[in-house]
């Protein structure tokens, strides 16, 4: 109802001016971000106004009744690196949904055409939602770890703060977020909409997942990387679900792009191979 308000205008005075209608958006966005907020009220109203408050006030509803917490030291750096990936590669940030496609693994026409599912990040946060990345980019937002634009639509920005985080110098604790359980049609919906397959009515082998497990491990560690770089366990689970023999087959999980076909699919497709008895091993890319 009010972001038709905000949308619709006056015929009166020919329309709405775009340049009003997207700052009134992205106050209404910060609203609704303040309300279903699950940090301080008093940490996220102050640091809306760029002052950082260094506690939980200790009076507000949330602080009164705390909700459930979590270590979200590796989602938060999964959300960082992706806001730092889509910055470097372009030379500008992007705003929330954006970011949380690519975490996601969608394959829409946007992310193709430049070029973002080729990104480290692209697909390593396959295993949350989007209800979930958005309240956990919230709290960051929050938090101070992240900035938004509001000359460039809102697009997220780093912050100082978010450096130390990013370097494993310091660990975070966020409230669990809010997220509905949707209804089986809405899952397949989203299944069909986002390019992210499903594994829900597949089985898992899960001797065949710790396998590909150790060896993401092993080549996460040769590269000094954060394992969920490599692949997410949403990644890892469905190729244990699905058993791709061939690199077109792999290519269609979930968080496989086509750098990371390059970089890992022989290995991952040995694995598979192996446990499927195959000895003729897997097929050569074209």
């Amino acid at each position: 109802m009010v972001r038709s308000l905000i949308e619709g205008g006056g015929a009166g005075d020919g329309g709405r001016d775009p340049e009003r209608v997207r700052v009134e958006t992205h106050k209404l966005n910060a609203m609704v971000g303040y309300a279903d907020g699950l940090s301080c009220r008093r940490e996220a109203l102050l640091g809306y106004f760029g002052e950082p408050y260094p506690a939980p006030c200790g009076n507000c509803d949330i602080c009164l009744d705390a909700p459930q917490t979590f270590d979200a030291t590796e989602q938060a750096r999964m959300a960082l690196s992706c806001v730092y990936r889509l910055h470097e590669r372009d030379g500008f940030g992007y705003g929330i949904g954006h970011v949380i496609d690519v975490l996601r693994g969608v394959e829409n026409e946007k992310i193709l055409s430049r070029g973002h599912a080729t990104l480290t990040t692209f697909g390593i946060g396959a295993a949350h939602s989007r209800e979930h990345w958005q309240s956990l980019i919230r709290q960051l937002i929050h938090r101070g770890y992240l900035s938004q634009d509001i000359a460039r639509y809102s697009a997220l920005r780093l912050t100082a703060a978010a450096r130390p985080l990013l370097r494993g110098e310091e660990t975070l604790v966020l409230a669990v977020p809010r997220t509905r359980v949707p209804t089986r049609s809405r899952r397949a919906r989203g299944a069909r909409g986002s390019g992210v397959a499903g594994t829900a009515e597949r089985s898992v082998d899960e001797e065949l997942f710790e396998a590909l497990r150790r060896l993401r491990k092993r080549l996460a560690d040769e590269q000094n990387l954060p394992a969920y770089v490599v692949f997410s366990d949403a990644t890892l689970t469905e190729m244990a679900a699905r058993r791709p023999r061939t690199h077109e087959e792999l290519l269609e999980i979930g968080g496989v792009g086509t750098t990371k076909l390059e970089r890992y699919g022989a290995a991952f497709l040995a694995v598979l191979a192996e446990h499927a008895g195959d000895a003729s091993g897997p097929a050569t890319p074209p």
